[in-house]
């Protein structure tokens, strides 16, 4: 994106110049006057143009996490169902089907403690002595996780995509020391919704759009990062983590790559 505004503006400078090659050569003043007028236009047309090169892409940024941030509050609410499901069934589901039957039909045991726990004990010294007692309850999933009324059915369809579906998949790992661990992946792509993003001087659906959002998979992929956003890992433990958790940020490390250069 830098290399082509720089050859732009190169190009750009060595226009003018040559307008003024000219314009210093001539006799002419009728036509001294003609070329001094094209060449004003040029420097305002020249400069309107290196502007809005230089937005565009910040536009795309902000118009960018704007959309993350709708996305990855959807991502973080199915991670929620997926863990309680893996506490109910030892498993993560593996469609969304599976998973809205379990918000929708199962619950879960909540267990209260009655009674204060003493500052000099814990709360299971507590409830040995008997000053604190637990008590357990079964509670309806629907109810305890969001509270009604929650749109379950929209949360497998990813935000600004036209109802596209999340990417859900869950397996199972063996550590090395042999231990099995369940682990589930959820997925956005970048492509199904960075588009029709509403940022000026980039028509919706254009080609150029589209460019900004393969040219940004591009260097994500570049650093070894998902070329969009995603919760959990089907290669490896990850503890449920997004990668927005790492805070990635690849124009950063750009710039840190060209001053070490």
């Amino acid at each position: 994106m830098l290399l082509a505004l720089l050859k732009e503006s190169i190009l750009s400078a060595a226009l003018i110049l040559s307008v003024v090659a000219v314009v210093i050569s001539l006799k002419s003043s009728k036509l001294k006057y003609a070329l001094q007028a094209l060449l004003l236009f040029l420097i305002f047309f020249t400069g309107y143009q290196l502007f809005t090169n230089i937005e565009k892409p910040i536009r795309f940024q902000e118009a960018r996490e704007d959309r993350y941030r709708v996305v990855i509050e959807k991502l973080k609410q199915i991670r929620q169902i997926q863990e309680a499901y893996e506490d109910a069934h030892g498993v993560f589901a593996n469609n969304f089907d599976e998973l809205f039957r379990f918000v929708r039909e199962d619950s879960l045991i909540l267990v209260k403690a009655i009674g204060n726990v003493p500052d000099s004990l814990t709360e299971a010294q507590a409830v040995e002595l008997g000053i604190v007692i637990r008590d357990s309850s079964l509670v309806a999933v629907k109810d305890s996780m969001f509270g009604p009324p929650f749109p379950l059915d929209d949360l497998r369809y990813i935000p600004f995509s036209d109802n596209k579906e999340f990417l859900l998949a869950s397996d199972s790992l063996e550590s090395t020391s042999g231990v099995t661990i369940q682990v589930f992946e959820v997925k956005a792509p970048n492509t199904y919704f960075l588009r029709n993003l509403g940022i000026a001087g980039i028509p919706d659906g254009s080609e150029e759009e589209y460019q900004y959002v393969v040219n940004y998979n591009d260097e994500l992929v570049a650093f070894g990062e998902y070329h969009g956003l995603k919760v959990g890992s089907l290669t490896e433990a990850t503890n449920n983590s997004g990668n927005w958790d790492k805070k990635f940020d690849v124009e950063a490390q750009q710039a840190q790559g060209e001053e070490g250069q």
